[in-house]
């Protein structure tokens, strides 16, 4: 339609042309401002796919930190369940993000912190590193070993550059400590559900709830106690007390290389996932290794060598021994406690010894490795499954990458664009800053279906997409031609098959007329034979 427009009118769309942007050569600066400005999503409403276009914010921005966080908390049991719990943490997130937006208007410290805060971290990082070189450089050991600070004469720069790096680290820590609190501010309502026992009593108190209501945000609550709080009020701490100690401190913070790692971040949870188990198993060891302190201190006291740091005086000293000796040597605590040949013990301390490496050290110690290993791989076949479920399945409508391709659509041009899950969390940020009374149609039928609660995953296109909608009403045109050519074919073969006797019919008729007409001819003839007068007849 366009090149019979080009076509029809050549001098004015030239012209029209440079003011609008419609040849595929020039972007028109309106055009261009409104696709980088704004997004779409498609929207299933009375089983018809709609398209909504809408503009994005400035100010909602998603951190690559909120997008990991749904993309690994998001309940995969089925679609469904994954459409609703999305649509749950997209709520929380959509209040975080005007949490953020509201602080960040108020103050412009903490906008530039949160606006700034990988650089800032990956500042903090550097310094740090930079103040532990310069340890290793300059630090020499004081003659006295009672002095435990150490000796920097040697290096005449060492205190300027110590206090000038240990000033930037402090500033950058505390703007690492002040992003994090602002983004997670401590609930007090939180703070007290988190302690055990006494903190649910307390919270359920009418004078409590009286103090402090219960929340109608959907805001993330988060707890003083929990870790993330506690880690950064250590970073903080830990900066300042590095600068006091002349830098012992500061070793603490190169554990900040943690944060943000995808790979040191899943070895820790390997521990810490099943820690229980973890604790119960290693409980366990230590059980049996009092057992055999015990023992020890019973039979083997005369092994022991305190000259070599074996103790064994007191039935305490004789666990700390078997604890420390039993689980640092690879062989066991056999290899620590010598017999001699001549010993009547010998036999009852191979034993001993034997049990000792077998129990703990082979089986114990290898039951904890197992754990922790087998978690790691679960880690990174669960991660390898969300990055494949991710790549060959669209989120939102639940189609696989197969019927895309096999429909010539491009896949990822449509989890980008046409269903993007971060294009629907934008949306519904989007209607919460928008006036209710301006809502159109569809935008009124979605904010009323997420306040519903009860099906919140129906205006999701499921099992469908625009880009296939076009290519599934060709195919069913071409259906039905194919199908009403399959019937015209079957009606013209009963038609022959049904026109076959009529013909044979015809032609016997035909037939038994033209037998008729001949016996009556012949008939005639013999009658014209009969009737004729005789002329001698008629003289007598």
């Amino acid at each position: 339609m366009l090149e019979d427009h080009k076509e029809k009118t050549k001098p004015s769309f030239a012209v029209e042309s440079k003011h609008t942007g419609l040849d595929d050569n020039i972007e028109h600066p309106s055009y261009t401002a409104y696709n980088q400005e704004s997004v779409s999503i498609e929207v299933m409403r009375m089983e018809r796919i709609q398209k909504l276009h809408f503009p994005i914010t400035t100010s909602a921005v998603l951190t690559e930190e909120m997008k990991v966080s749904v993309v690994r908390q998001v309940n995969r049991d089925s679609h469904n369940d994954k459409l609703r719990d999305f649509v749950r943490l997209s709520s929380i997130m959509v209040a975080d993000v005007m949490y953020l937006n509201k602080l960040a208007e108020k103050n412009i410290i903490i906008r530039l912190v949160l606006k700034h805060k990988i650089l800032i971290t990956q500042s903090v990082l550097f310094a740090t590193f930079l103040l532990n070189i310069l340890i290793l450089y300059a630090w020499r050991a004081n003659p006295d070993h009672a002095v435990i600070m150490p000796d920097t004469s040697s290096v005449s720069w060492y205190p300027t550059a110590f206090l000038v790096l240990s000033i930037i680290h402090i500033i950058l820590s505390f703007c690492v400590f002040l992003a994090y609190f602002a983004a997670h501010p401590p609930s007090v309502r939180a703070t007290f559900g988190s302690i055990p026992i006494l903190g649910n009593i307390v919270v359920e108190l009418p004078v409590f709830k009286a103090i402090f209501p219960t929340p109608t945000s959907f805001r993330t609550e988060f707890s003083i106690f929990s870790f993330g709080p506690l880690y950064h009020l250590i970073f903080l701490t830990m900066s300042v007390l590095g600068y006091v100690s002349n830098g012992y401190c500061f070793g603490f913070h190169l554990l900040h290389i943690i944060i943000g790692n995808d790979i040191l971040e899943r070895a820790i949870q390997a521990v810490t996932k099943n820690g229980k188990s973890l604790l119960w198993v290693s409980s366990l060891m230590v059980i049996f290794i009092y057992i055999y302190s015990l023992l020890g201190f019973a039979f083997l006291r005369s092994t022991y060598e305190e000259e070599k740091g074996e103790w064994c005086g007191t039935a305490f000293q004789c666990f700390v021994t078997s604890l420390r000796l039993g689980l640092i040597y690879g062989g066991g605590i056999a290899e620590a406690l010598l017999p001699g040949i001549d010993s009547g013990k010998f036999s009852g301390q191979t034993f001993y010894d034997l049990s000792f490496f077998v129990i703990i050290t082979t089986i114990g110690l290898n039951v904890v490795f197992g754990i922790i290993i087998d978690t790691f791989s679960e880690l990174r076949d669960q991660k390898f499954q969300i990055a494949e479920a991710m790549e060959s399945e669209c989120f939102i409508c639940g189609l696989k990458k197969q019927v895309f391709e096999q429909n010539q659509v491009e896949f990822r041009h449509h989890y980008k664009n046409e269903h993007s899950m971060w294009n629907y969390l934008y949306f519904m940020i989007y209607l919460n800053q928008k006036d209710p009374t301006e809502y159109s149609s569809h935008e009124d039928y979605v904010a009323e279906t997420l306040k519903d609660g009860t099906n919140v995953s129906q205006f999701f296109p499921v099992g469908c997409a625009h880009s296939l909608a076009n290519v599934s009403d060709t195919d069913a045109v071409e259906g039905k031609i194919d199908e009403l050519l399959s019937k015209f074919a079957d009606l013209e073969r009963k038609l022959s098959l049904l026109s076959a006797p009529v013909e044979m019919q015809a032609t016997t008729s035909t037939r038994s007329i033209y037998a008729t007409d001949s016996q009556a001819s012949r008939g005639n003839s013999t009658l014209n034979t009969f009737t004729e007068p005789d002329p001698s007849y008629s003289e007598v």
